[in-house]
């Protein structure tokens, strides 16, 4: 196993000292071959894209089917990079425009909760740990490939990230607030949960779909302040980052109210450009119109 691995990750390395121009290569090959050879989850992408944006013509969706798997691949490839990126490339490809929002957010005698999704750069958080004053954690959810894993935390670790496993994440900040240790929490809170009547569900894209409001509960038992993590994709392997206050009060909110308002400022981005959403996940796989093929 050992060995299997270190061949792997010899492999990846190789790929990641490359340079960024021959990387893109790489990546236009591989959407060749993803799109129109292996099509991976290409039914799934084209049907999330059908049910969320009805009344965009078949070409349109259509070609935003097409730019999503060149993201996709992009992706795939500034991943595999971060191995070896060095910082200062890191911080020209990843810039911050209001980072004295999240400044100002440390000052305060609070913990603080980031929620962000699955759209364009989010691997972009990882610069943050330059601006933390204290622990940063990313709550991961275990790939069920032992490499992607190993690599995944490898390269958050690089940049000194905490990788937090979501079976660990409330005995963690349990532990932290009894220590009134302040730390911040980055939630990509838009995978599907598990199949459970307690699920709490509400309109996503137009469509009744469960979603994960553990980041709602934790910011009220433990009174944190929240944060929205918006990415917008600049150019190829450039990305911007600002971010939004949801709530400095979470425990005066309505039950819902944080989710509520997570999933509008998600949507906002969705519209504004599609292409960089990750389609290819069943993110409704378990909504009420069962959109999606499971």
């Amino acid at each position: 196993m050992f060995f299997f691995y270190f061949i792997i990750y010899l492999l990846i390395w190789l790929i990641s000292i490359q340079p960024f121009f021959l990387l893109y290569i790489f990546s236009d090959l591989m959407y060749y071959l993803l799109y129109y050879v292996i099509q991976y989850r290409k039914k799934t992408v084209m049907q999330n894209i059908k049910h969320t944006l009805p009344l965009l013509t078949k070409e349109k969706q259509l070609t935003i089917q097409k730019n999503y798997y060149r993201h996709l691949c992009d992706m795939f490839f500034e991943i595999i990079k971060a191995l070896t990126l060095s910082e200062k490339e890191k911080i020209k490809r990843c810039s911050f425009t209001n980072i004295e929002v999240y400044e100002e957010f440390q000052k305060k005698e609070k913990s603080i909760i980031i929620m962000g999704a699955h759209y364009a750069g989010y691997e972009c958080a990882t610069m943050l740990k330059n601006h933390s004053a204290s622990e940063l954690y990313f709550i991961t959810k275990k790939f069920k490939n032992y490499y992607a894993n190993r690599l995944i935390c490898a390269i958050r670790k690089r940049y000194k990230i905490i990788p937090l496993e979501t079976k660990k994440v409330i005995s963690v900040i349990s532990d932290n607030s009894t220590a009134k240790k302040k730390a911040t929490y980055v939630f990509i809170c838009d995978q599907s949960p598990k199949l459970s009547p307690s699920n709490y569900y509400t309109s996503f894209m137009g469509i009744e779909t469960p979603f994960h409001i553990g980041p709602e509960k934790l910011s009220k038992r433990y009174n944190m302040n929240i944060l929205f993590l918006k990415t917008n994709k600049v150019k190829r392997g450039h990305y911007e980052v600002s971010f939004e206050v949801i709530t400095t009060n979470a425990q005066k909110t309505k039950e819902g109210e944080i989710t509520q308002q997570y999933i509008k400022l998600v949507e906002e981005q969705i519209h504004k450009a599609p292409e960089y959403y990750l389609w290819s996940h069943k993110r409704w796989k378990h909504s009420k119109q069962t959109p999606c093929t499971k």
